[in-house]
């Protein structure tokens, strides 16, 4: 009996059968949601003055203005490293700076950012009496750096703004090979 059993056994792991269907797609992966792993750069303007496109007063406070974008980039709210930078105000080919920063373009002045869900909400406050809104459009990125590639380059600052782009740069050459 037991090597009709052994027999069995023998022959029958000989062979394999026929494919199975493919399975479902699995959940996200290590380096990032859906193995998005790459870092994405929005960049837009905020237009000179209040109105459409530019700068909205708050209603809590006279010296507070803010501006809103959409970031579709941001996927993980919990572990996405998510950056904003503002051109220098001198010229187009200015550096950019990591927000938040003071005395950027006034003495007492400040701006900030922040997100909450899709929406980047960038801040200017003017801390000295009158209420002013900066007369100058503003360039600002918005950098989203999913965990995948923090793992992958462990000492980067994302304040550096070079640093970012450096990486940004090294996954368009690798894009394009």
């Amino acid at each position: 009996m037991a090597a009709l059993i052994a027999a069995t056994m023998f022959s029958s792991c000989g062979s394999e059968g026929p494919t199975g269907p493919t399975g479902p797609t699995g959940g996200p992966g290590a380096n990032g949601l859906n193995g998005a792993a790459n870092v994405t750069v929005n960049t837009a303007t905020i237009a000179a003055g209040t109105g459409v496109g530019g700068w909205t007063q708050s209603v809590s406070s006279p010296n507070v203005y803010y501006s809103q974008f959409n970031a579709s980039a941001i996927t993980d709210f919990t572990s996405d490293v998510v950056v904003a930078y503002v051109q220098g105000t001198a010229s187009s080919t200015s550096d950019f700076y990591a927000l938040p920063v003071t005395n950027f373009y006034a003495n007492n002045d400040a701006m900030s950012f922040s997100y909450n869900n899709n929406l980047v909400t960038f801040y200017y406050v003017f801390t000295v009496g009158t209420t002013v809104v900066p007369p100058v459009p503003f360039t600002v990125k918005i950098a989203v750096i999913p965990p995948g590639v923090m793992k992958q380059h462990p000492g980067l600052n994302p304040n550096d703004y070079h640093a970012v782009m450096s990486i940004v740069n090294q996954q368009n050459a690798s894009a394009s090979k």
